[in-house]
């Protein structure tokens, strides 16, 4: 009856410990707030609209102010920045990761980096198969993940040709009404609560973007309810590991009893020896390790002027 009260004292001990330090985790999580990198939408949506790389309405301007008045109404009322990029033959060499390049940089010169907002690439090149994308940045990132993004494309592939296909001026009118229909659908649906945190970014690997209490994050750290987890998780499961190994521990030597040393020694023929270890010469080579420039998923955005975070969804046809 004492060997269980002494096991139940234990374990009381190793929850108190646990406890205790996960109010030092929560502590330390929300400690030292890491910058915050985000530039949020300044509600400016003159930069939004439709840039028709293809030529497809330059007969019928009217038609291109009309779509153009309607993606700066739908950016106005998702607050964030929103393009439609409708891009013509020249870009048929693209590929797709040129392609998700090509719009970070076009964004970023555009609306500036870590600002919130997204361009959509309509790939009308000719090109087989046709690759369209979608850039997101800053708080885009969290609202329009890949599952929200591939409903959009499945969406808009009832409106755009098929790969190698020409373009009806008409349906890619109406495909882009729809898409702003999609977008500010898509923006109530998700509406974050207190916390949601998205894992690294495509352009940048060591960037990390969250919503915490209705705000958004762009650090270079991860989001403190994320830390918190880890840390958490790794002292839960220690705690563990050290109550199991001290419970076998004391039933392994619970019925051996203590023995003498002096029965395995012999006075007589016992002698002590000087023992040392000198260390007489030791040689450290050191090799340079070069660092690669290509990792997964990273993209520079070479050449100028990208050097915010963005996520990529994209889709053939």
């Amino acid at each position: 009856m004492k060997k269980f009260g002494k096991v139940l004292l234990n374990i009381f001990l190793v929850l108190i410990c646990i406890f205790g330090l996960l109010a030092v985790d929560s502590v330390i999580a929300k400690s030292g707030n890491p910058k915050n990198l985000s530039q949020g939408f300044s509600g400016d949506t003159s930069k939004s609209g439709v840039v028709d790389n293809c030529g497809l309405f330059e007969d019928d301007p009217r038609t291109l102010e009309g779509l153009d008045e309607a993606v700066k109404a739908c950016a106005g009322n998702i607050g964030m920045n929103v393009m439609v990029y409708i891009a013509g033959d020249e870009k048929a060499y693209y590929t797709d990761s040129y392609t998700d390049e090509f719009t970070d940089i076009l964004y970023d010169s555009t609306f500036g980096e870590y600002t919130d907002g997204l361009i959509y690439y309509m790939d009308l090149s000719g090109k087989s198969p046709a690759y369209d994308c979608i850039s997101k940045s800053g708080k885009a990132m969290i609202y329009y993940d890949d599952d929200t993004c591939e409903k959009i494309f499945k969406t808009m592939d009832y409106y755009l040709p098929s790969s190698g296909n020409l373009p009806d001026a008409d349906r890619i009118r109406d495909g882009i009404y729809v898409f702003c229909d999609k977008l500010e659908q898509y923006n109530e649906d998700a509406s974050p609560g207190s916390f949601k945190y998205e894992h690294d970014t495509d352009s940048q690997p060591n960037v990390y973007v969250y919503v915490m209490d209705g705000k958004t994050y762009i650090t270079k750290k991860k989001a403190p309810g994320e830390k918190m987890l880890r840390l958490m998780g790794a002292e839960v499961i220690g705690a563990i590991v050290s109550l199991l190994i001290c419970i076998i521990t004391k039933s392994r030597y619970r019925f051996k009893s203590s023995t003498n040393p002096s029965t395995y020694v012999s006075r007589e023929k016992s002698n002590l020896y000087e023992q040392s270890d000198v260390l007489i010469r030791s040689y450290v080579t050191k090799h340079k390790i070069e660092s690669s420039s290509g990792g997964g998923g990273h993209r520079s955005g070479g050449g100028g002027g990208h050097g915010g975070s963005h996520s990529h969804s994209g889709h053939h046809r």
